[in-house]
């Protein structure tokens, strides 16, 4: 089995550094879809000669993801992350032996995550969540969606395994702010789905999943009281913004 890493990238010069070190553990080749003005590529390439830059200044997500999986070799896996995600050491090892077989058509992984505050961090477990298919053959999954892009499968009777380690996922809490650029790229791509009360059936399920799968350890109370706050912020301004730019989204 041969693993082409896609990843996005914008302007991740403090990190990618951290993440490039991760990934070439089992990577063949980093495709990193870039739309950065930083030191994101120079950086990258120092790091590593399987890295391959394919620049790509465009803001829908699906488009994004899709672009990187067409530059894979056929007949290569296609592992997507984000640039603030790492591999756990369980899933390394995971893969390593993978990269021993031919593979099935296509693998899924948990994502634990981790959102850092100035008071405290909150701890997402995996626990209740289903992996989604972050590793699968090339020709097998395509993504939708301009933002909360989803992976949909292209073939059926697929074979088809969880992996047991997740990635690990330790995001910018700035990227997520409440009636930023973000939200309103969403509403909008919801309005023109048609999909709010699907949209806002899906909000109010994340916050009860929230409750389930918070790590409980006490050096995680505080952040996880921020993180829950925030959700709910979060639905109530996705509301709002829903009937307030309704009218005005061609």
């Amino acid at each position: 089995m041969k693993i082409s890493v896609n990843v996005p990238t914008c302007n991740e010069s403090k990190i990618i550094k951290k993440f490039i070190n991760n990934v070439k553990q089992i990577a063949d080749e980093i495709i990193l879809i870039d739309n950065s003005s930083d030191n994101t590529v120079k950086i990258a390439k120092r790091l590593s000669s399987k890295v391959k830059i394919i620049n790509y200044p465009v803001k829908h997500f699906a488009k994004i993801r899709n672009k990187g999986i067409n530059a894979v070799k056929k007949g290569w896996y296609v592992l997507f992350m984000d640039a603030d995600e790492l591999l756990s050491k369980q899933l390394i090892n995971e893969l390593k032996e993978l990269k021993k077989s031919d593979g099935l058509d296509a693998y899924l992984i948990r994502r634990r995550n981790y959102f850092k505050y100035k008071h405290g961090t909150a701890c997402l477990t995996t626990r209740f969540i289903k992996g989604e298919p972050k590793l699968f053959k090339k020709g097998t999954v395509k993504f939708i969606n301009v933002s909360h892009e989803k992976a949909v499968y292209t073939k059926k009777n697929l074979k088809i395994k969880e992996l047991q380690g997740p990635t690990l996922h330790y995001p910018e809490v700035g990227k997520y702010k409440v009636g930023g650029k973000y939200m309103t790229m969403y509403v909008k791509g919801t309005i023109k789905r048609g999909s709010f009360k699907k949209e806002l059936k899906k909000e109010l399920k994340q916050l009860i999943k929230y409750i389930l799968i918070f790590n409980y350890h006490p050096r995680y109370w505080i952040g996880n009281l921020i993180f829950f706050y925030q959700s709910i912020k979060h639905t109530i301004s996705f509301i709002k913004q829903y009937y307030k730019l309704k009218s005005g989204v061609k």
